[in-house]
């Protein structure tokens, strides 16, 4: 299954270790956006935008590492694979009213995901 793992750029050694657990259980991770190197250089940014927003597009599940209460990429990847109809997994708590919708399957760790994995593939 094709897979985008979506967490707060300060928590990005977090979200690879999860990618790295999602691949070993046999699926793909559509991109890697904690490879993205911190810049201020707006070409380089906007590439960067461009490149996570495709990987959302191109996933059939999202993650949610939902690790601590800071807003930024995270918030508008979510948006962006809740338009989609993702099915979307949060690990963690919710923090914003939007966390509440229907699409959201709430957990409190990644294995919880991979087992829900298990049942779909």
């Amino acid at each position: 299954m094709k897979i985008y793992v979506a967490a707060p750029w300060a928590h990005k050694a977090e979200a690879r270790t999860a990618a790295d657990a999602l691949k070993a259980a046999g699926h793909t991770i559509t991109y890697p956006w904690w490879e993205h190197r911190d810049t201020q250089d707006l070409v380089e940014l906007r590439q960067q935008a461009q490149e996570d927003q495709q990987g959302v597009l191109n996933a059939h599940v999202f993650v949610l590492l939902n690790l601590c209460l800071s807003t930024g990429g995270k918030e508008v990847e979510s948006g962006i694979a809740l338009t989609k109809g993702l099915r979307c997994f949060l690990v963690g708590d919710r923090t914003n009213v939007f966390h509440y919708l229907p699409q959201w399957t709430i957990v409190d760790s990644l294995d919880k995901v991979l087992y829900a994995l298990d049942f779909q593939m």
